[in-house]
């Protein structure tokens, strides 16, 4: 699925890639917060008690934030294979 993934992405190439990130982020807010309150509601908020977790949580948003960015980025540029060897390759190098 991740080495196909490009080529989805690649369809939306007219559409600025901060915006197509923005959209990525917001709806997947949208969804996650809901079933993260009704699935695990106890644990989910106690992650908001301790500031060290939410700093945690913050850098580990940034980074995948990045992350994606840089995925949606590198395809609009025209890099589809070259993203697409590195989603479907980087799982295998870092359970190696």
């Amino acid at each position: 699925m991740w080495g196909i993934l490009p080529l989805y992405w690649k369809l939306f190439d007219h559409i600025d890639s901060l915006e197509t990130l923005a959209h990525r982020l917001l709806w997947s807010a949208i969804f996650l917060i809901p079933i993260c309150l009704v699935a695990c509601r106890r644990e989910f908020l106690a992650l908001f008690r301790s500031k060290r977790a939410v700093l945690l949580l913050l850098g580990a948003g940034l980074l995948i934030t990045v992350n994606w960015g840089v995925f949606i980025f590198a395809v609009n540029a025209g890099h589809i294979i070259e993203t697409s060897m590195g989603y479907y390759i980087n799982p295998l190098m870092n359970v190696a």
